[in-house]
């Protein structure tokens, strides 16, 4: 399907006026990257939302009067913002858990032994332990812990067995097992559907289907 180009925005055809003003997409998607982590989406997710809202913006701008680069922030922004309140991950983090979190880092601890930190902050270890299994569903290299109790980004994505994530995914079906494994081990919803042969709405649903599982395995 050939679309037209847009006679306000220059001799540039559709597809290269978008791929150059594809930088100002990845711009923004920074902007929102802190705030996808918590939620374990992924930066190319954002990315892809974002290229969308740019291809939107290219096609409906019409009025002149209003520069195309802030007419095309708004409509990438809330595309993104769409995005990360309607798809957060299956680890849809507790007020607590986020405290937690955010004190272990600015206390720069993320790396210490469990028990010096459960000391540290006056919870117990299974609490920090909780805070790993949302690490290392939100970010692409997910934490173990060692034997000593230390915490440890592997240069390669591991299970997540090594933070006692068994308790919660011996919980689920089969499906959300396998979405849950190619989250957790780094791969974007759009490449988890590509790997299971499904569509990526399947994946977001099976996604939303998981977080009740986890929120109860969290308040327990």
């Amino acid at each position: 399907m050939t679309h037209a180009n847009n006679p306000l925005l220059g001799p540039l055809g559709r597809d290269e006026f978008i791929t150059e003003n594809m930088p100002l997409v990845y711009k923004i998607a920074r902007s929102y990257e802190r705030r996808a982590f918590l939620y374990g989406i992924a930066y190319d997710d954002l990315v892809q939302e974002g290229a969308i809202g740019l291809i939107l913006a290219y096609d409906r701008y019409s009025n002149a009067d209003i520069a195309f680069s802030t007419y095309a922030y708004h409509c990438i922004g809330g595309r993104i913002r769409d995005h990360v309140r309607n798809y957060g991950s299956f680890i849809r983090p507790s007020k607590r858990l986020l405290s937690l979190c955010q004190r272990m880092a600015d206390a720069d601890l993320l790396g210490s032994p469990t028990e010096a930190v459960a000391k540290e902050f006056g919870v117990s270890e299974k609490q920090v332990r909780r805070v790993c299994l949302y690490l290392a569903a939100s970010r692409p290299s997910p934490i173990e812990i060692g034997e000593e109790g230390e915490m440890n980004v592997p240069t390669a994505a591991d299970d997540l067995t090594e933070i006692e994530a068994g308790e919660f995914t011996a919980k689920l079906t089969e499906r959300q097992r396998q979405v849950v494994g190619l989250l957790t081990n780094g791969l974007t919803q759009t490449e988890a559907a590509n790997e299971l042969g499904i569509s990526r709405q399947a994946v977001r649903s099976i996604v939303l289907s998981v977080r009740p599982h986890y929120l109860r395995y969290s308040a327990a």
